[in-house]
């Protein structure tokens, strides 16, 4: 499931936060959108959530969580995975049970499994999970297209309202590789608008 990442960053007329920047961040009363990749945006929801008015999750694309487990046994089973034929019968059956234990609702399971091909290095399940069954927290199925003045606008034209975007390292990266040819293309355009606390996918 692989998300195109929003662009251009210079659309939108809140606070933008790059990278690891988040972790000296009070979002205190704000809305958060995180977008990213699933190890990445795993580290930052929970963490957010703790002050945040509320957040909005735009999955980039999914990883495998691991549970967080003391890290030795973390670093063995993250080394295992890097090992195709042991990822397939240690990793990934940790990682799938913790996913089924933390998240009830079968659609959100599925939107949180990656692609049966994908090799990407496992994350470690920091409360994420829990975080994402939070009534402040959103999980957006629809993948990213642009960001806007006040938000961040999805593939089916719809525009989250928020004050705050955190774009993790992976997510920046695909934006700035991104910008050149889209900025011209989004410019202009109209959608419309849902505050996060509404439905809006």
């Amino acid at each position: 499931m692989s998300r195109r990442p929003p662009a251009p960053r210079a659309a939108f007329a809140g606070r933008m936060i790059l990278d690891d920047a988040w972790r000296r961040e009070d979002f205190s009363g704000r809305r958060v959108a995180v977008v990213g990749p699933g190890r990445e945006v795993a580290c930052v929801v929970p963490a957010a959530l703790r002050s945040a008015e509320r957040v909005t999750v735009f999955l980039d694309e999914p990883d495998w969580l691991l549970p967080a487990g003391p890290a030795p046994v973390r670093g063995a089973l993250g080394a295992l995975g890097r090992v195709p034929a042991l990822d397939a019968v240690l990793t990934r059956p940790v990682a799938r049970l913790q996913l089924r234990r933390h998240v009830d609702d079968a659609w959100t399971r599925r939107l949180l499994t990656p692609h049966r091909f994908s090799h990407r290095r496992p994350g470690v399940d920091l409360a994420f999970y829990d975080a994402l069954a939070d009534p402040r927290c959103r999980f957006i199925a629809w993948p990213v297209y642009a960001m806007a003045p006040q938000g961040v606008r999805t593939a089916e034209g719809i525009e989250h309202r928020v004050d705050v975007v955190v774009l993790t390292p992976a997510a920046r990266i695909r934006a700035e590789l991104r910008e050149p040819a889209t900025a011209a293309s989004t410019a202009g355009t109209a959608a419309p608008v849902a505050d996060t606390q509404e439905t809006a996918s």
